[in-house]
């Protein structure tokens, strides 16, 4: 039985995600959030 290994998120991995989202590596995997637009940040305050 044959596995494959999993690749561990690196920071090139962080340095590619679009500016409109948020990156961070927990645990060796990368985890991206959408960032909320301007508006709608504006609209909570």
């Amino acid at each position: 039985m044959t596995e494959t290994a999993k690749k561990r998120a690196t920071y090139e991995d962080l340095y590619s995600i679009p500016g409109n989202m948020i990156g961070e590596i927990i645990k060796g995997k990368l985890t991206v959030t959408l960032l909320k637009s301007d508006a709608i940040m504006n609209h909570e305050l």
